[in-house]
């Protein structure tokens, strides 16, 4: 349009303009491994990423906060084992279910197992173990009443009128929502569960990493 009005005006249009390429930054994620490493120093994680682009390495680093021994110390307790929610590990249902933890644990990243099939499904909550747990089975039992519940919906497509056969495992744990919803990105995206869909990853991602504000 521009080259148009300038002829009509007796001007020379403009000659097509090229820009250099760069270089994108930007890679194929699904060519990329991601490491996750325990956070300790701000120069510590420069280093190793620096290292990693030097070698043009196919590794995108993670890190992670481990535990403190602030945190150790000021826990009620720390070296307690989890304790069952009804205060009767013996006799409760669930805790057979639960691998690594009782289900009374709290902020916990979780892995699924459907036993008849191998299926599974990794989540999060800031619940005791044993609420979420309840809900899966829940959920496996009527999943018509559970639209949203993928193991449900697995049982629904998969496995109707059968009863539920779940395990599960803690995969970890962290009180801070962000980072909790960090570490279930990363699992999610390290173990590509079979049950997790794409679009839950993305709403994961976008909550832990909100988009910056325009300039």
């Amino acid at each position: 349009m521009v080259n148009d009005l300038l002829v009509r005006n007796g001007y020379k249009p403009n000659p097509p303009t090229t820009r250099k390429n760069k270089g994108s930054r930007k890679h194929n994620s699904d060519n990329y491994t991601i490491l996750t490493l325990p956070y300790t120093t701000e120069g510590e994680t420069k280093r190793v990423r620096a290292y990693l682009k030097k070698k043009k390495l196919p590794i995108t680093p993670v890190f992670l906060p481990g535990r403190t021994l602030r945190s150790t110390l000021t826990a009620s307790r720390p070296l307690d084992s989890p304790k069952c929610s009804l205060n009767n590990p013996v006799n409760c249902k669930l805790c057979p279910l639960i691998e690594k933890g009782g289900c009374n644990t709290r902020g916990a990243v979780y892995k699924l197992l459907c036993n008849k099939c191998e299926a599974t499904y990794i989540g999060e909550t800031y619940r005791p173990i044993h609420d979420r747990l309840s809900e899966h089975l829940r959920a496996a039992g009527r999943p018509s009443s559970y639209p949203n519940n993928a193991m449900g919906q697995h049982y629904l497509q998969v496995h109707p009128s059968q009863p539920a056969d779940i395990s599960l495992t803690i995969l970890g744990i962290e009180k801070k929502t962000v980072r909790r919803k960090a570490l279930e990105a990363v699992l999610i995206t390290s173990h590509s569960p079979s049950l997790n869909d794409k679009l839950e990853l993305q709403t994961t991602v976008t909550h832990t990493c909100p988009p910056a504000p325009p300039p």
